[in-house]
């Protein structure tokens, strides 16, 4: 037989697992309805998908932004080598300030465990080395990285070295810093190794490899975090670009100059996640739509996005999405799959959220009594076009037979014979 005490103890177990669930229900409608705070002086919360704008401060203000210039120094080095590329460490790689890959100068370290040191522990002298590996010279690849910051439109960013030093000339914004990092990311080797909680590589000169642990302590923190970059020098602050992706969709943040940097950019995360909601209303070659076809001979047609249609909205209103089509024209046959024939809008309300053109899954020939009807045509425009022909040469033959006709010389008269006398 339980005894009294038993109950008593279930009664103050129940109760206690009741009031912990009811604090964590306050604690949750409790961060859904504060207003976003972050301490960073500078900051921005993009879809990367669309590139769309969740949260901005002071986005555009040029601030420096110590080693999260790795981003860009990485990118110029994947499109300009490959992972199996020989890099000599040189002296001067070495002496850059803060070296951390402890080699010898001399020795030979694989492209692939440079780029490794450059993203996961943020090696200065690393950058220095793929420098001069492939561009001969530090200044030569920061020439690159400013043309291609240009090509992408981060104008308000200038690059004086490869690593993110101090130097009054050495800027950028937390927007061109998360259109720079949007970009990155579309390279698989640098997602990878952004997303890399620990790595080893290749230790010159002894028989075992050197782990490197990431510096992005947001790895550990937050769910779905999977890069970038971190970045302080002490006239910077501290810095953070930022990515998380839960259910296949990535957002990403930039904080400059930040008391907490972890925290600012696990709450951008964390509100975009929140706060909105991604609408996807085709992916890219998916069948969306079925339309009529004249003279065919299927009575419809499977048409396709060309690539994703989605859009970024507040959560309250993804569901007020919809997604309408505008052919170009009534489709009337033959088709050939690939054709272009419309596009799909996504609107909200009378606002058009994202569009993508419509192409046709499948060929559609004629139907065949139309087929028939074409041949017949096309033979009695065949026909037509030899009797023209034969006329014509007919007519040629007659005029020049004409022609010579009226070249030959006339027979003498007989007025003409000479008498004899």
């Amino acid at each position: 037989m339980l005894s009294v005490s038993h109950y008593a103890r279930r009664a103050a177990n129940c109760a206690a697992f009741i009031l912990c669930a009811l604090a964590l229900a306050l604690s949750v409608v409790c961060e859904a309805s504060e207003p976003l705070a972050v301490s960073a002086k500078s900051g921005i919360l993009m879809d990367a998908a669309t590139g769309k704008v969740l949260y901005t401060k002071a986005a555009r203000k040029r601030a420096p932004m110590a080693s999260t210039t790795k981003i860009m120094t990485a990118m110029v080095v994947v499109g300009n080598s490959r992972p199996t590329d020989k890099v000599v460490v040189s002296e001067s790689a070495l002496q850059t300030k803060y070296a951390s890959l402890w080699v010898e100068a001399g020795q030979t370290m694989r492209m692939e465990d440079i780029l490794k040191a450059m993203l996961v522990n943020s090696s200065n002298d690393a950058c220095v080395a793929a420098s001069e590996a492939i561009f001969g010279s530090e200044q030569a690849m920061v020439a690159k990285m400013n043309e291609r910051a240009r090509e992408l439109g981060a104008r308000d960013t200038h690059f004086v070295n490869t690593h993110g030093l101090h130097d009054p000339d050495h800027y950028s914004t937390a927007y061109d810093l998360v259109i720079i990092a949007r970009e990155a990311l579309k390279n698989p080797a640098i997602r990878k190794l952004v997303a890399t909680k620990k790595v080893v590589i290749a230790w010159p000169g002894k028989p075992w490899g050197r782990v490197l642990q990431n510096r992005n302590k947001l790895l550990w923190l937050l769910p779905g975090a999977d890069g970038v970059k971190t970045g302080f020098v002490k006239e910077s602050g501290k810095c953070l670009v930022a990515s998380a992706t839960r259910g296949g969709w990535r957002v990403l943040a930039v904080v400059l100059d930040s008391e907490d940097c972890w925290k600012d950019a696990a709450s951008l995360l964390e509100h975009g996640f929140r706060e909105y909601r991604r609408v996807r209303a085709a992916r890219a070659g998916q069948v969306i739509h079925r339309a009529r076809v004249r003279g065919g001979r299927k009575r419809d047609v499977a048409l396709a996005a060309v690539r994703p249609v989605l859009a970024v909205v507040r959560r309250e209103d993804a569901k007020r999405c919809r997604l309408r089509f505008n052919l170009s024209e009534p489709l009337r046959a033959p088709l050939k799959k690939g054709e272009r024939v419309g596009m799909a809008r996504l609107y909200l309300g009378k606002k058009e959220l994202a569009s993508g053109p419509l192409v046709v899954k499948t060929d559609v020939a004629l139907s065949w009594p139309l087929t028939i009807w074409l041949w017949f045509k096309r033979a009695a425009a065949a026909l037509a076009a030899l009797f023209v022909l034969a006329l014509g040469v007919r007519r040629s033959v007659i005029a020049l037979r004409g022609i010579r006709r009226r070249g030959r010389p006339s027979p003498p008269s007989n007025n003409g014979r000479r008498r004899e006398g």
